[in-house]
């Protein structure tokens, strides 16, 4: 920049940087309210207002530049949770999606043998006055490690380029009774067109996502069949450099889950047909697409085809029924 000039008349008000919200756990509560939401950003102190859509919060917290406790209050969709300063007239520079559920299926949660309860069997999908056990939605133990496979994965453009790997292990958390978060998932001896695939900071061959979050959907709940819905937290799914090639890979994408047993691995199938995702949406929900850019081509669509195992650290279930 040579010269900035105002003109005449002109005048400045300079005041605090607006806030900035990056994160909201969970994502997901249900539709009467009172999920405590954590809020991580920047510029929070001075804020004096949370909303959910048109809806303000229940009660907030502010617990320093860069976190705020907030209650969901009751709503129903999807909701921009926003958050202003005490100089109100000072718009948010950006908002989050909060999305408000039924409760109940499908759902990640552990059944729950007791004296008495509503479920006849060990899975909590026979519902009986007599019965001797109990849902309880979401996890205890929250963490789960991704298991290392020689199963192959392939990624494929609809132009028929594609990177080929296998799981090699990776980790992740449950966040609520519907959504997964910081879910990392390494793939090794990755190769296009003969040259390693290597994401920066990573060993040789080892392709490496961002940072993932996810939530449990309907793929038919006609069939009861259920997919978890992944998206980076931030910026692209992956990038990587295959020799001299740079790749760069970015949307979301769907996996199909299994359901209705108590399990201590859990798996996740990924599914692609001409280089497209399938499915490529939950019931109600937006469309997931994943899409690749190799330096000098254009942005294709793209389909994974694999099968990720999540080791829990303990037996839970994605149930339909409850």
């Amino acid at each position: 920049i040579v010269g900035v000039s105002a003109g005449d008349e002109f005048s400045l008000a300079i005041g605090p940087p607006g806030p900035i919200i990056t994160r909201l756990k969970p994502t997901s509560g249900p539709l009467g309210g009172g999920t405590k939401v954590t809020i991580t950003g920047y510029h929070f102190i001075g804020v004096t207002e949370v909303k959910f859509g048109s809806a303000e919060a229940e009660s907030i917290e502010v617990k320093g530049q860069t976190e705020i406790v907030a209650t969901a209050p009751p709503g129903s969709g999807k909701a921009c949770v926003a958050v202003r300063t005490s100089m109100g007239s000072i718009p948010v520079s950006n908002c989050k999606t909060f999305t408000y559920a039924k409760s109940g299926g499908p759902e990640y949660g552990r059944c729950v043998e007791m004296t008495k309860g509503k479920y006849s069997n060990a899975a909590c999908t026979i519902g009986s006055a007599e019965g001797s056990y109990e849902w309880e939605p979401g996890v205890e133990k929250t963490g789960f490690t991704i298991a290392s496979s020689a199963t192959p994965v392939t990624l494929e453009t609809v132009g028929k380029e594609t990177i080929a790997c296998k799981v090699g292990g990776g980790s992740g958390q449950y966040s609520s009774p519907k959504s997964v978060e910081s879910t990392v998932i390494k793939l090794t001896g990755c190769t296009h067109l003969g040259a390693k695939c290597t994401s920066a900071g990573a060993s040789e061959g080892e392709l490496v996502t961002s940072a993932l979050e996810g939530e449990l959907g309907w793929i038919s709940k006609a069939s009861k069949t259920v997919g978890l819905a992944l998206n980076p937290e931030a910026g692209d799914f992956a990038e990587a450099k295959c020799g001299s090639t740079k790749v760069e890979i970015s949307g979301s994408f769907i996996g199909n889950a299994r359901t209705n047993e108590m399990l201590k691995e859990g798996v996740l199938t990924f599914e692609q047909k001409t280089g497209k995702q399938k499915p490529t949406k939950l019931e109600g929900g937006e469309k997931d697409v994943l899409e690749t850019l190799f330096t000098g081509g254009l942005l294709e669509q793209t389909g994974l085809e694999a099968t990720v195992k999540q080791v829990n650290e303990e037996k839970i279930e994605v149930n339909t029924e409850v």
